[in-house]
């Protein structure tokens, strides 16, 4: 729950802050993550979008299966234009 919580905090934050133009960085973070983690490490999207595995974001309960979000170590980077 608490990674569900910061991912959906980080996303909804840089949408508020950026307007438009905003994307998002999937980042995994694991000496042994899941090889499915692994092909998505530094796949980068518009904020608003979904990854290619189609969640929002590291631990998005609600578009990834449970296994898939039960001990992930992968993070998201939000990088606003201009910054």
């Amino acid at each position: 729950a608490a990674k569900t919580s910061a991912g959906w905090a980080t996303i909804e934050a840089g949408k508020q802050l950026s307007g438009s133009g905003a994307v998002k960085t999937w980042e995994t973070h694991s000496h042994d993550p899941r090889m499915s983690h692994v092909r998505m490490d530094g796949q980068t999207v518009p904020i608003d979008k979904p990854f290619s595995n189609g969640a929002y974001w590291p631990g998005d309960s609600k578009h990834l299966r449970p296994e898939d979000v039960a001990n992930c170590k992968c993070t998201v980077t939000v990088t606003i234009p201009g910054d």
